[in-house]
């Protein structure tokens, strides 16, 4: 996918994008799902089980061209190559029908794409089977999907919440020291507001630490409840 130029055309992309590092440089991200890549083979196929990269050796597999998986598999096969195992023969195909139509066919012996497409086809038309799933993000980190906005346009947050009205529904002054993140409700009540995870920092449990810690310090301020909104 390029990025660079479907960005320049729209304001806002949903279309199986994963959050990178690379990406995060340059884009907004709103995640809404995790990015689960799933391993499609056919139903009589003898592959039982793909996990590691030795498992695709010499195996002739179809996979999305510029997607983030076409870089994990390119990445697999490299491994293998350095390891002495036979390579991957990779097959393109623009289109998912004709990467069933190989499946099929025997042409493709095994398909890596996102898992919840190949989820689907299978409950659906069956005659294959997932045998193995696989981060999007790689081996160590769980991918997200999420909505791609160009950096600091602010669609990121509408996406999320609807609206930009509320950052300039209160004074500035309300939120100042110490009151910090928490806004009086009434005397005895008060509502944490304006807490932000900055996209290239979410999915580390950042954001739960800190609302952890507002909570203690908003009840060592004296309200006898807080709620979120």
């Amino acid at each position: 996918m390029d990025d660079g130029r479907i960005v320049a055309k729209y304001e806002i992309v949903f279309n199986n994008v994963t959050v990178t590092e690379e990406r995060k440089d340059t884009y907004d991200f709103a995640t809404y799902r995790i990015d689960q890549l799933g391993w499609q083979v056919p139903d009589k196929s003898p592959i039982k089980k793909i996990a590691k990269p030795a498992d695709i050796a010499g195996l002739r597999v179809s996979v999305g061209s510029g997607t983030n998986q076409e870089k994990i598999l390119l990445d697999w096969d490299k491994q293998n190559k350095a390891a002495g195992l036979k390579p991957v023969e990779i097959l393109y195909y623009e289109k998912y029908g004709d990467v069933l139509l190989g499946l099929k066919s025997g042409r493709v012996q095994a398909y890596f794409g996102p898992n919840p497409s190949i989820a689907y086809n299978i409950a659906v038309s069956g005659g294959s089977r997932i045998v193995g799933t696989f981060s999007g993000a790689g081996p160590d980190l769980q991918g997200l999907i999420a909505a791609m906005t160009k950096k600091g346009n602010g669609l990121e947050y509408t996406s999320r919440y609807g609206s930009n009205d509320e950052l300039a529904r209160y004074p500035e002054a309300e939120f100042a020291p110490p009151h910090g993140a928490f806004r009086r409700y009434d005397a005895a009540t008060a509502e944490l507001k304006r807490v932000w995870t900055r996209p290239h920092h979410r999915g580390a449990g950042l954001g739960r630490l800190v609302v952890r810690e507002l909570e203690r310090g908003g009840l060592r301020q004296e309200p006898n409840s807080m709620y979120i909104q």
